[in-house]
């Protein structure tokens, strides 16, 4: 949902290993992206465009950001975090943790002291222009899926602000 949009009906599977297929339906009409390891579509009306390498990577990094996501490749050993701060957040405490290694960009998680959940994700990435944008996603709405707890409720804010999405997961 956003408030200057028409409404979208998303569905997305995801791999770790980078493969993605996304259902978008908008306006009575629905795209289907495909993404493989090394090579994308999208699909529209039986009009099918390859995506670049810079779209690709777009695409693959909203769900790797996914706070189950995040600490699946922590576990792996994939992503390295060290510690920058704790802060007080209302009536509880944050632990911001910054990812480490090559990955192009910047990434803090702020986790809840006591719960130990992925409450805030801040990015700052470079865009194809060169651009860069900072990017801040909050989750809540935890709610235990297969013995995890899982967020069904993300609100991101874009460039401070002047664009702010939110996504209510229907299943997961």
């Amino acid at each position: 949902v956003h408030a200057e949009a028409p409404s979208v009906r998303e569905s997305v599977d995801w791999s770790f290993d980078g493969r993605l297929v996304r259902r978008r339906e908008l306006l009575g009409q629905t795209i289907v992206t495909t993404v493989e390891v090394e090579a994308g579509t999208e699909t529209l009306s039986g009009t099918t465009v390859n995506l670049s390498a810079a779209e690709l990577q777009q695409l693959r990094a909203e769900p790797a950001r996914h706070p189950l996501a995040i600490l699946a490749a922590h576990v792996r050993g994939e992503l390295p975090f060290e510690y920058v701060a704790k802060r007080a957040v209302e009536d509880r405490e944050h632990v911001v943790l910054q990812a480490l290694g090559g990955r192009g960009d910047r990434l803090r998680i702020h986790v809840d002291a006591d719960s130990h959940l992925v409450r805030r994700g801040e990015l700052w990435a470079t865009l194809q222009d060169g651009s860069v944008v900072r990017i801040e996603e909050a989750w809540s709405d935890y709610r235990p899926v297969a013995g995890l707890r899982v967020p069904y409720l993300r609100q991101v804010d874009q460039d401070d602000g002047k664009n702010r999405l939110e996504t209510v997961f229907e299943s997961f």
